[in-house]
């Protein structure tokens, strides 16, 4: 694993996030911060060093700046984040014959008083939300005075955390920091916090805050990581790193160019000269009249004949109209045209570029497994393009089944909170979800399934 200093105390992970083909703010660069730890761990001369999270310190930012612009990104965060928390984080018991069940959240006094300071169930809406975005979510757990229970347990935005360079006498990252503005670190607005793992066992860290005296720690929850020593680089994030997410947000763009310099014409009509020679006629010794007038006369008809034709061909009355010209017999035997409408190619109305944003959308949805029938497209090439009731109750349910490693990671949560503060080994938690059935098969038309 290889860290380079980027900055003075700012170091940058060869594994973290690469940059994105978008722009980006060419202020984000941050400023350089050098804290002296506080423990006695380091010594004098020892510095806690931020590991910079994508080469600008700016890849969370950069993500959801993204998702923010790109519509179908948000929905399907959005239906991930659904499938993944259910109807909410529901308790579990085992019955006399061993069979799981449901039980109440008022059969267990200290988890309601717990709920009652924590609200666990927007602790977890935010939790999930964060981990589906970003494959990490940093939970920080505020301790007792006797450092028996955990009183509250607080989501920090990912975006305004980072990590600490790990300790190479331990192989351990110990620290993260924490700053709500990254684009202007300092010594006053950066905090630094103890760090364990998901992996360790909640008596040992217990036991090390006692020795310590840590009243508080952060635990920086994750999905599976790929060869990451810090920051996660999740599957997902493919299609906004690799020019998708560039095509998508170009096509409003130059949409908008094209309409802006678009000439709103919508018929271009040729006159040919000869029109007006014989419109006018031949005078007595047999030359055309059109020839006699002046330039400014030529011109007045002119005008007069493209209003005219102007008023043939506009407004409602035009509806289904119909239009005769003559043609005149050349010399050679050929006919000319007198009057020529040619209507002009509107480039808009083809639906130019549309193809190439909804192939990015798709893209994106794949990426996060999400089946385009979710979210009101259907399969590329298939012959329902809004997708099927069936496709739709198909393709969540499917989602759901496969949230079940996801949820492992996100229920780590609960049962650290379960064992440290003591409530039963036998209560177990879950996110059910209901799924959509058919009225035949189910009265109210829906189901509720635990994975």
């Amino acid at each position: 694993m290889s860290v380079r200093e980027i900055s003075p105390g700012i170091y940058f992970s060869n594994h973290s996030i690469a940059k994105f083909s978008v722009d980006k703010d060419p202020g984000s660069v941050p400023t350089p911060i050098t804290i002296k730890a506080d423990d006695t761990e380091y010594t004098e001369v020892e510095k806690r060093k931020i590991v910079s999270w994508g080469e600008d310190n700016n890849a969370a930012e950069v993500v959801l700046n993204l998702i923010k612009q790109i519509g179908v990104a948000g929905k399907v965060v959005q239906v991930a984040t659904a499938a993944h928390f259910g109807t909410g984080l529901t308790l579990f018991e085992y019955d006399d014959e061993g069979k799981i069940v449901k039980t109440p959240l008022h059969k267990h006094p200290k988890v309601k008083e717990f709920n009652k300071r924590n609200n666990l169930n927007l602790l977890y809406s935010e939790f999930i939300n964060d981990l589906e975005i970003h494959d990490l979510c940093p939970v920080e757990f505020i301790l007792s005075k006797d450092y028996r229970s955990i009183n509250k347990a607080v989501r920090h935005q990912p975006v305004h955390f980072r990590f600490c360079v790990m300790n190479e006498k331990t192989g351990r990252i110990e620290w993260v920091a924490l700053c709500a503005d990254w684009k202007n670190p300092t010594k006053e607005n950066v905090k630094f916090v103890r760090c364990f793992t998901q992996y360790d066992y909640w008596e040992d860290i217990q036991e090390y805050c006692k020795e310590k005296n840590i009243h508080k720690f952060i635990i920086v929850y994750h999905y599976v990581k790929n060869g990451e020593i810090y920051y996660n680089q999740p599957f997902w994030h493919a299609p906004l790193k690799n020019g998708w997410a560039d095509v998508i947000l170009s096509v409003p763009e130059v949409k908008n160019i094209i309409a802006a310099n678009q000439t709103h014409i919508k018929y271009l009509i040729h006159i040919s000269e000869e029109y007006f020679k014989r419109a006018y006629g031949p005078d007595e010794n047999g030359s055309w009249n059109w020839d006699n007038f002046s330039a400014e006369e030529q011109e007045k008809k002119k005008k007069e004949l493209k209003q005219a034709i102007d008023d043939h061909l506009t407004g409602k009355p035009a509806a289904g109209r119909s239009m005769t010209a003559p043609k005149f017999l050349n010399r050679d035997g050929t006919f000319v045209k007198s009057i020529e409408i040619e209507p002009i190619d509107d480039k808009l109305k083809d639906g130019a570029y549309l193809p190439d944003a909804s192939a990015g959308n798709y893209e994106i949805a794949f990426a996060k497994g999400v089946d385009p029938a979710i979210i009101g497209a259907g399969i590329p090439g298939g012959k329902n393009q809004s997708g099927s009731g069936s496709d739709k109750r198909e393709a969540y349910t499917i989602l759901c089944a496969n949230m079940v490693i996801n949820r492992t990671i996100s229920l780590l949560l609960f049962y650290f909170l379960r064992d440290w503060n003591g409530w039963g080994d036998d209560l177990q938690a879950g996110f059910p979800n209901v799924v959509l059935t058919t009225l035949d098969k189910e009265t109210s038309g829906q189901t509720e399934v635990i994975n």
